[in-house]
Formats: structure tokens, C-alpha cells, sequence
């Protein structure tokens, strides 16, 4: 027979965190991360239309150039400068990843990179959130 004080089991987490790792949720996003690396790893990239292609195109403008209040795209043709309507402050979280690897692969790898890395970092926090977590 097991007293009281052996069965007691302390978890250090927080009171958000525990049952994190068996949450739907959490393994739900573990299964769209791993096919997203798939994904990658085959050569395939989630973020391929117009829309995707014009974000990381102002993303790569302003690496090279640091102006944050200039909304203009550069290397779009038509009469007048293209005018982006995405606030930049959307733009930001790329921007970091972008910057931080760059030295080590490149602008273009390091906004391949941030391409991947942001919108799964970025479901992180909500599943937090989850009720069942």
C-alpha cells in the first residue's frame, strides 16, 4: 500500500500548460507542421500565389533598403509605383526571421525560411488558449 506523499506528483508547469502535449490541438498542429516540413523538404511551398509572392517581394524591399514608412514595391510593372495596402506591422514577424538567418543563407533563404517558420510559430500562442489543454 502507497502513502499519500509517494503518489503525489508535482507538475512545474504552468496551470495553462499542463495536459499541453496530449491536447488535440497541440497534435493537430504537430501533424500540419511535419507535412508542412514535408512539404518543403519535396520542394513544394505553401505560400506560392500573387498575394504571398507580393507580401515577401515588400518584405525583401524593405531588408534592402530599411524604410518602413515607404509602402512602395519595387519591381512591379505599371505606370505608377505599386502602393502596398498590408500594414507593415504585418509584416514585422517575417521581417525578423528573415533578418536573423540571412547571414547565414541568404535574403532569399532567410524569406524562405520566415515563409515556413511564421504562420506555425504564429498558432502557437492560440494553442494555449485551447480548453482542453
Amino acid at each position: 500500500m502507497s502513502s499519500a506523499a509517494e503518489t503525489v506528483q508535482t507538475d512545474l508547469r504552468p496551470a495553462r500548460l499542463r495536459g499541453f502535449g496530449q491536447s488535440p490541438a497541440f497534435l493537430v498542429w504537430l501533424i500540419v507542421a511535419t507535412l508542412l516540413i514535408l512539404f518543403w523538404l519535396a520542394g513544394a511551398s505553401p505560400n506560392g500565389d500573387f498575394d504571398d509572392l507580393m507580401k515577401f517581394q515588400k518584405i525583401r524591399w524593405f531588408l534592402q533598403t530599411g524604410t518602413w514608412f515607404d509602402q512602395s514595391v519595387a519591381g512591379v510593372l505599371q505606370p505608377e509605383p505599386f502602393l502596398s495596402h498590408w500594414p507593415r506591422i504585418l509584416d514585422l514577424p517575417y521581417a525578423v526571421v528573415a533578418w536573423v538567418v540571412e547571414p547565414m543563407i541568404g535574403l532569399d533563404g532567410g524569406l524562405e525560411v520566415a515563409a515556413f517558420t511564421v504562420p506555425v510559430l504564429l498558432l502557437l500562442p492560440s494553442l494555449s488558449q485551447h480548453p482542453s489543454g
